[in-house]
């Protein structure tokens, strides 16, 4: 369902960039158009490198950090 919305229910003309906490595998940012950022988090240790190795790239990353000050403070959020 949640990438069902990402795809067909989301507006992206209007948006530059999305951030996804519990990203996981990285499945809806094949839903988001090229010229869209996105920053996925997880905390699995598993998921995020095999989202990396799928769907990485200069416009698209991955982090396996818990969303908490010290670890946020070094995740890339400008273009």
């Amino acid at each position: 369902m949640r990438v069902k919305a990402f795809g067909d229910y989301l507006d992206f003309s209007k948006i530059n960039k999305i951030f996804d906490i519990g990203g996981g595998p990285g499945d809806i940012s094949v839903k988001i158009l090229p010229f869209v950022g996105y920053l996925g988090l997880d905390s699995g240790e598993n998921v995020v490198p095999l989202a990396d190795a799928r769907f990485g790239s200069p416009k698209r990353w991955f982090y396996d950090r818990l969303f908490n000050p010290p670890s946020s403070s070094a995740i890339p959020i400008s273009s």
